[in-house]
């Protein structure tokens, strides 16, 4: 094997086991149900990691939304499968179609 090769296959078992570091660190988070400004800097680092996302951007925009950063750490919702999908859209189609012939009858009532 060439040397190439073994500093690749260090480089990648080194990257798994970082990932494997961060997931440990938040699975053990969520299963104490820890909020995220009660968190280590590490914690904060390894759930900005596991989101996909930049720490910057997440404080911001909970910042932005909720006005703090007090917010339970959470497991990441699997995306819905196709089907899901499908049901949702006709969900809210639904509700648009009804508030649609809500504001149509207003209308009718009111001329």
């Amino acid at each position: 094997m060439t040397s190439i090769n073994i500093k690749n296959r260090i480089k990648k078992a080194s990257v798994a086991s970082k990932v494997g570091r961060s997931l440990e660190i938040v699975a053990d988070a969520i299963n104490r149900d820890a909020f995220y400004d009660e968190l280590t800097e590490e914690e904060k680092e390894a759930y900005c990691e596991y989101r996909n996302c930049e720490r910057e951007v997440l404080e911001k925009v909970e910042n932005a939304i909720n006005g703090n950063l007090h917010f339970r750490i959470e497991k990441k919702m699997k995306p819905p499968t196709e089907k899901e999908l499908r049901e949702r859209i006709t969900e809210v189609e639904q509700i648009l179609a009804t508030d649609i012939t809500a504001e149509i009858i207003k209308k009718g009532d009111s001329e």
